[in-house]
C-alpha cells in the first residue's frame, strides 16, 4: 500500500511509522487512534452541562504530524483540500485544521490496519452525493417560496 497517496501525508509517512509504528492493534478502533492522537473533542460535561470544549492537550508528535500535514492542503486542490476550507470559514483555522487532520488519521489507520490502498474514487462519489443533495435543497426552497429552478445550458450561456 501507498500512504503517499493520501493527501498532506507524501512527505511525513517515515516519520509518522517512527512515531506510530506498522503495529496498530494496541489502538482497537480508529476513534481510539484518534483520541491517543489528541485530535478529537474533549468536553468536560458535569451533570449534562458542558463547562469546556475543545481539543485534548497532548504533546503528541504523531498527532503534531497529523496536524502539519492538514495544514499543508489549504491550497490543495484535493478533496481533502475542499473539506479543510469551508471548515476553516465554519470553525476556525485551528479546529478546522484539527477537524481535517483527524480525517486524515482516520484514514491513516485504516489503510495500514487493514492493508487497504487509497482509493480517491470515494471522494468523488461523495462529492456527487453532495451535489445532489445541495441542489434537491436549492430546489425545494425555491419551491417554498414561490419559483421554478432551470439548469443553465452550457451551450447557450457561452
Amino acid at each position: 500500500m501507498d500512504l503517499t497517496q493520501i493527501p498532506g501525508l507524501m512527505t511525513l509517512v517515515f516519520m509518522l511509522f517512527s512515531e506510530v509504528g506498522r503495529d496498530m492493534s494496541r489502538w482497537p478502533t480508529a476513534a481510539h487512534f484518534a483520541s491517543w492522537l489528541g485530535l478529537c473533542p474533549d468536553n468536560d460535561i458535569r451533570g449534562g452541562r458542558v463547562l469546556w470544549r475543545g481539543a485534548r492537550r497532548t504533546k503528541n508528535r504523531a498527532g503534531t504530524l497529523f496536524r502539519l500535514a492538514a495544514h499543508s492542503l489549504h491550497r490543495d486542490q484535493t478533496p481533502m483540500g475542499h473539506y479543510l476550507r469551508p471548515m476553516k470559514a465554519k470553525l476556525g483555522p485551528a479546529a478546522a485544521t484539527t477537524a481535517t487532520a483527524h480525517k486524515i488519521a482516520i484514514i491513516f489507520y485504516t489503510m495500514v490496519s487493514k492493508q487497504v490502498e487509497y482509493d480517491a474514487s470515494l471522494w468523488a462519489q461523495r462529492d456527487q452525493l453532495r451535489e445532489k443533495r445541495l441542489e434537491a435543497t436549492l430546489r425545494k426552497q425555491a419551491a417554498e417560496r414561490g419559483y421554478k429552478l432551470v439548469p443553465i445550458d452550457a451551450n447557450k450561456a457561452a
